[in-house]
């Protein structure tokens, strides 16, 4: 049986021309579990500011801290039209790119270790302004 459950970060895009170096790129999860899992997905409250060129984490993680290694992890952006708004997927035990947009190729990492600790948190390295919009983290357990 496939278990699907979404947290969802969310951030504002509100262009200010002083600010031009400050990349806001999320703020908030807002979980929705699809099945009777007893767990909660938890993220920042507040938006996510950074300098552009800076590493930046997008914080999200399972509560009571479950193990994530066996899951399926997709980080997308549901900001965008574009066919494929994959941001990072962890799949199978690996990453892959496959369907990973290719402007975030070679910029995103899940930190492997944490996952067993249920920590999903992906940093983004070398932010762009146009990393700026609303990531979503899809879980997708197999019991």
């Amino acid at each position: 049986q496939k278990n699907r459950v979404k947290g969802e970060q969310s951030g504002s895009r509100t262009p200010d021309p002083g600010l031009s170096k400050k990349c806001p790129v999320c703020s908030q999860v807002k979980a929705t579990l699809y099945t009777g899992l007893n767990f909660k997905i938890v993220g920042p409250v507040e938006p996510l500011v950074v300098e552009a060129g800076e590493d930046l984490v997008l914080p999200c993680s399972l509560q009571p801290n479950i193990s994530a290694v066996d899951m399926t992890v997709e980080w997308i952006r549901t900001d965008l039209s574009e066919s494929s708004t994959v941001v990072h997927l962890y799949k199978d035990h690996k990453n892959t790119n496959d369907k990973q947009m290719k402007s975030y190729r070679g910029r995103t990492a899940l930190f492997k270790e944490e996952l067993q600790k249920g920590n999903t948190s992906l940093k983004l390295s070398a932010v762009q302004p146009s990393d700026e919009g609303v990531y979503q983290c899809y879980f997708e357990c197999f019991t």
